[in-house]
């Protein structure tokens, strides 16, 4: 299989997650990658993607806020470059997450970072001030 390439755009919706979905299976049915990818990688995109809506455009009306998404896919790799222009977050401060002691205290949420380093090889953010959030997850055959 040669490289597949492929892009969309979409608002700060939760409703818009469906073509996120529809982007990630296609791209890894395309690749011939097991079915269980499938379903742990578009767990993984689809936390980052409620993350952004949900945090770097807090407070911004629904539709307003533009993410591009890319996804490019060989028989070695699945990798998906996600930008907005939203507010960014000390990834750094995000460290490893105790999971017995979060669900002890009955938290049910701030899960989204956790798994995505659980289930990717790669998760990779960077910022540029007044630009754009980068947000690069890569997961190996």
């Amino acid at each position: 299989m040669s490289e597949h390439v492929s892009t969309i755009t979409i608002t700060n919706d939760t409703a818009c997650l469906n073509s996120v979905r529809e982007l990630v299976a296609a791209g890894i049915q395309q690749s011939g990658y097991p079915a269980q990818f499938t379903n742990q990688v578009m767990m993984a995109v689809d936390e980052a993607v409620a993350n952004i809506i949900e945090h770097a455009y807090q407070g911004v009306t629904a539709g307003r806020g533009q993410i591009r998404i890319d996804q490019t896919v060989t028989e070695e790799l699945f990798q998906i470059l996600i930008e907005d222009d939203g507010l960014s977050f000390e990834a750094e401060e995000q460290g490893d997450l105790d999971i017995a002691a979060h669900v002890a205290q009955g938290k049910k949420g701030g899960l989204g970072i956790f798994l995505m380093r659980r289930i990717m090889d790669v998760v990779d953010y960077s910022f540029e001030a007044g630009v754009c959030n980068r947000l690069i997850l890569m997961k190996y055959a």
